[in-house]
């Protein structure tokens, strides 16, 4: 979308696609082309290349999508919400130099999270996870189990209990879980590396959000104070909504 001198990146969350930043059309700044491209196992990408996504495919796609766009691959600005945050904060780690400002909605990766990362950073946690999905009578009682002792918050119980009734759902998330495995972003690195190119990055949060607390950017931005900003709206999760337009929008500025 748009026709502007400047390249706007934009990642789209779990299940979603690149459509689901369709909404900004109106609000773009005129300056801007808007990239928004599907993952793999997502929208209209027919992946073929196995379960694996590395940051080098990204940036060789990007660069190839961005030539026959006539798009200077540079001056990039990024938008990443969930999932696709942990994409553009690894994007800021591997091309710092070419990152002017990046905006972070309720991303993902802002903490490691242990059963995200044995299931699919291990191989005796990936074949444990196939087998889950599988057969997941017994996951779904321990996860019951769980909830009742209050020992899972009842967002992450929902969540996962509508990931595993359906067979062909449950495919696609170990798909898309696996294949996305390396994009693991270093908080620490990427912190310095935002100091020291001075990459304004602004978050969006929503206050009600249970799988993905405002917390973890506050935490991430001490110290960045200078070039970073948090946003929190009355909200949940789902952020990427037509009425956050300008919003959105308005975190591109600086």
């Amino acid at each position: 979308m748009g026709s502007g001198p400047k390249t706007l990146l934009c990642f789209h969350g779990y299940s979603q696609s690149g459509l689901s930043f369709a909404f900004l059309n109106k609000a773009i700044e005129p300056e801007f082309s808007l990239i928004a491209l599907d993952f793999p196992f997502h929208g209209g990408t027919s992946w073929k290349e196995g379960l694996l996504f590395s940051i080098t495919d990204l940036v060789q796609i990007l660069l190839m999508i961005c030539k026959e766009q006539s798009l200077e691959f540079q001056d990039l600005s990024l938008i990443g919400f969930s999932m696709g945050g942990r994409v553009a904060l690894s994007l800021v780690e591997t091309l710092p130099k070419k990152i002017s400002r990046l905006v972070l909605i309720a991303p993902d990766g802002m903490r490691l999270n242990f059963w995200y990362w044995f299931v699919t950073q291990t191989w005796f946690g990936n074949r444990i996870f196939e087998e889950a999905l599988e057969r997941p009578s017994p996951v779904l009682g321990i996860l019951r189990l769980l909830n009742r002792l209050k020992l899972v918050n009842r967002s992450i119980y929902k969540f996962i209990s509508f990931y595993v009734h359906d067979k062909g759902v449950r495919k696609e998330l170990y798909e898309r879980w696996t294949t996305m495995r390396r994009f693991r972003p270093r908080l620490r690195q990427i912190k310095a590396l935002i100091k020291s190119h001075k990459i304004p990055i602004r978050f969006l949060y929503g206050e009600h959000d249970r799988v993905i607390r405002f917390e973890r950017g506050i935490r991430f931005i001490k110290g960045l104070e200078s070039f970073g900003e948090i946003k929190v709206l009355s909200s949940g999760h789902l952020l990427l909504v037509p009425e956050n337009a300008e919003g959105i929008v308005s975190l591109l500025k600086y």
